[in-house]
């Protein structure tokens, strides 16, 4: 089970938990009527009403950085440098041109 589907499964324990049952119920009877995006952002205001789901919002938050950065810490140096756009390359040819006195030519 992935981050994100674990994710979804929260959102929905805490939809049905903490959202206002006849307000939902009014919503899904509206889904077909309004644009996809309005209506999300319509439930999406019902759930921000909830500390609870805020919490929840916040541990799940922190728990996928968690997650990027361990990704992060098992590619090799190349990758790391290569997702940096690997700019130690262009400060090398800069400071070797630098050293040759060639930088006012090329800046100019």
């Amino acid at each position: 089970m992935t981050a994100h589907d674990k994710h979804l499964k929260a959102c929905d324990q805490a939809r049905k938990a903490y959202v206002n049952a006849f307000t939902r119920q009014a919503l899904y009877k509206m889904k077909d009527k309004l644009p996809r995006k309005q209506w999300q952002e319509m439930m999406g205001q019902l759930m921000d009403k909830t500390p609870e789901w805020h919490a929840y919002q916040e541990a799940w938050l922190l728990a996928y950085a968690k997650q990027q950065v361990q990704e992060k810490a098992r590619l090799s140096r190349r990758q790391k440098a290569s997702l940096r756009g690997n700019r130690k390359g262009v400060d090398r040819r800069r400071s070797n041109l630098r050293l040759r006195g060639l930088e006012e030519k090329s800046e100019a």
